[in-house]
């Protein structure tokens, strides 16, 4: 990834990165990637990985602590996949601060839309925005980027879980939003 990159090309190339993983083309998953800028690449490469170590749960998969966790619906049914991903958090942010300094910046592509709805499986745009908040708090983390491919099939829900995770930027944190494509 080039210096050069913006950030909506770190969203695509994180979602890229890991869709030849779905078992088919239409299955959920998401990637979180943290100081996404500053690496040369997604550490361990993630076609060098097998889907079955996905998600990352405690890093130990690895001696090296990943700059990237990753979640695909059919392994983690029926909790939705940011949730699967959010649910280790504390756990992997600690391990990557130990390893690498706390991160500055936190990238994340869905390919749909953070969900506001099943809260039993997922209430994802929450989870992100509760998730961000308190990783602004304990280890400062100032820019967000979110994306996804796939809006909701409500359009209202849709703006509204944009507008929700929008509103970050009223807690001082630098939070961008994109609707991108992974085709190719």
């Amino acid at each position: 990834m080039p210096l050069a990159a913006t950030d909506e090309d770190c969203i695509v190339f994180l979602g890229r990165s890991l869709k030849s993983l779905r078992q088919n083309g239409g299955e959920q998953f998401c990637v979180f990637a943290f100081d996404f800028m500053e690496f040369d690449n997604l550490e361990p490469d993630p076609q060098s990985q097998r889907k079955d170590d996905l998600p990352f749960g405690s890093l130990h998969f690895y001696s090296q602590v990943s700059n990237w966790n990753a979640a695909f619906y059919n392994d983690v049914a029926p909790s939705h996949t940011e949730k699967a991903i959010i649910d280790d958090f504390a756990n992997w942010v600690s391990a990557y601060s130990g390893t690498y300094g706390a991160p500055n910046a936190l990238y994340i592509y869905s390919f749909l839309i953070p969900c506001l709805r099943d809260g039993q499986h997922g209430h994802c745009a929450d989870n992100i925005f509760a998730l961000v908040l308190w990783a602004k708090t304990h280890f400062g983390i100032r820019k967000v980027c979110v994306g996804w491919s796939n809006d909701d099939r409500d359009r209202d829900m849709a703006t509204a879980i944009r507008h929700l995770i929008a509103d970050l930027d009223d807690e001082g944190i630098d939070i961008s939003l994109h609707r991108v494509s992974i085709a190719g």
